[in-house]
């Protein structure tokens, strides 16, 4: 399921991929890495590449969140295993 997920989230960038045109007006304004990532993804690239980092970043937090309720439900049952299993004081 997560790994579809984070498919899903990759998929624009897929899409975008080739070799796209960037005018010489253009290709002056901006940063030769700017404009390698354009020529990559066309002019979307941008909006493509901040939505793509947006969407991880709020994956990454879903799964820190889990990952917390799952520690916790963990150590919640350790001390009832610890409680059944301790022997019985005299």
């Amino acid at each position: 399921m997560l790994h579809q997920e984070i498919q899903d989230i990759m998929q624009p960038l897929k899409d975008a991929r080739g070799e796209h045109d960037i005018s010489p007006v253009v290709a002056e304004m901006v940063t030769d890495e700017t404009l390698e990532i354009m020529r990559h993804f066309g002019y979307e690239a941008p909006k493509l590449l901040n939505d793509y980092s947006n969407a991880m970043e709020d994956k990454l937090i879903e799964l820190i969140r889990a990952m917390t309720e799952l520690r916790k439900d963990n150590e919640a049952m350790r001390e009832v295993i610890q409680t059944l299993t301790a022997p019985e004081a005299e």
